[in-house]
């Protein structure tokens, strides 16, 4: 049975399971989702090269995720499960590059057993159903990693080629950090495992050829992207790397944490199947699971990116997404040895896979039961109801309701005295378009009504005096309030 397709039924049915079952959430995955959907409405072909966000360029990652959600809306339709189809698609692609791994590397039953603990891990089911671009990297880095390591092992330069192509759509999806984290995993591993050969293993690695095929995907975006915008090169390449990674960016809207942030998230995210890797580290067991599974390099998967990640000033939890496939290719090394053993431990561990699905279940209830706190579903609906035909605008914020301009298909949010990070490089291009971003002032010398979009946070030591005898308060909805401004 565990050598079976079948095995991955549950695993797969997990990561498509409830995608339409609360909204997108504001800020970052609502951002991306809007992204995507002004791609396809934008009907130009430089919007396919400089991504734009309320109309206005946006060029913080790469457009894979993008272009990807533009495809499953032109398919689909405008609908939050389109979107979330990417993700859960990438999550597939990723369990299809650990099983290949582990299926070539020692057999389909090692395959299989890998294949299902990354896909009942927590972190996995969760980041699948998430629009962001981790669940995209986590999939082609990994088939970037595990496909070098065994082309390497065969000697086989094709193989290797197909490979710089899955590591430029990594690029392609987040930067130029996936090559620096392939680079890492690399290098640790050739130094760490004091291999007599290494010099001809780095050689194989860095064929001429191989690389050529990378430059060929990943580098015409990049190239594209400097000639249309000027500003683009600085801006993506030095702030969104370099000055991220030392902490410096601007503007500064990422989390800061200790060099031990991580490792908590981590054993969260590779629940349950931490607790089958705190049994990799008994002797006895460990020396049987290294015998059976590459455990140097898929040690080199987890601890380089952990290790990059932990260095940099930036945080998020969700960055370590990319160590949860050599993580459970560990764990199954694990699994292998107590299934050839005949231990019952082994079905323990699969059983708290399987009463994992309940959890997943409550988590989804739970989402849709709150939804209104994190997503501008709820609003919107409310929105819809409404016939008057007025303006819309946000105050202050743009981020914390991003999903907004997705639901209702419009580009044209206004903001009110904006203090938007993420709008501010399209901002600073040019002139403000004053009647769409206008002033305090200006907005309260409006002579047309219009409603107004605030969060609870915004005011909560009392509306802004110059706007609050004008506003009118029609309905809150989770954690904002919608107003009808009335001119003097």
């Amino acid at each position: 049975m565990l050598a079976s397709p079948f095995v991955l039924l549950l695993p797969v049915a997990l990561l498509f399971w409830g995608l339409g079952s609360f909204g997108l959430l504001n800020n970052v995955e609502g951002m991306y989702a809007e992204l995507g959907r002004e791609m396809l409405a934008g009907g130009t072909w430089q919007g396919w090269i400089i991504p734009h966000l309320n109309g206005l360029p946006y060029i913080e990652k790469p457009p894979l995720l993008y272009w990807s959600i533009a495809a499953a809306l032109s398919v689909f339709g405008v609908h939050d499960w389109a979107v979330r189809l990417v993700p859960a698609i990438a999550g597939v692609l990723c369990l299809g590059a650990v099983y290949t791994y582990g299926r070539a590397s020692v057999g389909p039953r090692y395959g299989f057993l890998a294949a299902f603990a990354l896909g009942t891990s927590a972190g996995f089911v969760m980041m699948g159903k998430v629009a962001m671009t981790d669940a995209l990297l986590a999939a082609f880095l990994t088939a970037a990693l595990l496909g070098s390591r065994l082309a390497l092992q065969r000697k086989q330069p094709l193989l290797l080629r197909w490979v710089m192509v899955c590591l430029a759509l990594a690029v392609l999806t987040k930067g130029l950090v996936a090559l620096a984290l392939y680079g890492l995993v690399w290098t640790g591993w050739l130094v760490t495992a004091g291999r007599r050969d290494w010099r001809g293993s780095a050689a194989f690695l860095a064929a001429p050829v191989a690389w050529g095929v990378f430059l060929l995907v990943a580098a015409p975006w990049h190239i594209a992207a400097a000639l249309t915008l000027h500003e683009f090169s600085w801006f993506y390449f030095i702030n969104e790397h370099v000055l991220r990674f030392l902490g410096l960016r601007e503007p500064k809207d990422y989390y800061a944490g200790t060099p031990l942030y991580y490792l908590p998230r981590l054993a969260l995210m590779a629940a349950p199947w931490c607790l089958a890797l705190l049994a990799y580290f008994s002797r006895g067991l460990r020396q049987k699971a290294m015998a059976t599974v590459d455990g140097a390099f898929l040690w080199a998967c987890v601890l380089a990116p952990l290790a990059f990640f932990s260095a940099s000033s930036a945080k998020a939890n969700y960055y370590i997404l990319v160590c949860l496939p050599g993580l459970a290719l560990l764990a199954a090394g694990v699994l292998e040895t107590w299934l050839a053993s005949g231990s019952r431990r082994m079905w323990a561990v699969l059983a708290v896979g399987v009463v994992f699905v309940p959890a997943v279940g409550g988590m989804l209830h739970y989402a849709a039961a709150t939804e209104e706190k994190f997503s501008a579903r709820q609003m919107v609906y409310q929105l819809q109801q409404r016939k008057d035909g007025l303006p819309l605008f946000l105050y202050q914020d743009f981020e914390d309701y991003s999903a907004l301009p997705f639901y209702l298909e419009s580009d044209s949010i206004g903001i009110v005295d904006q203090r938007s990070a993420d709008l501010r490089f399209g901002l600073g291009l040019g002139a403000v378009d004053a009647a769409r971003y206008p002033s305090m002032e200006s907005f309260a010398a409006r002579r047309e009504p219009a409603l107004l979009l605030i969060l609870d946070a915004r005011v909560r030591n009392g509306l802004p005096p110059l706007l609050a005898p004008r506003l009118e308060k029609l309905e809150r909805v989770g954690n904002a309030t919608l107003y009808r401004f009335n001119p003097a």
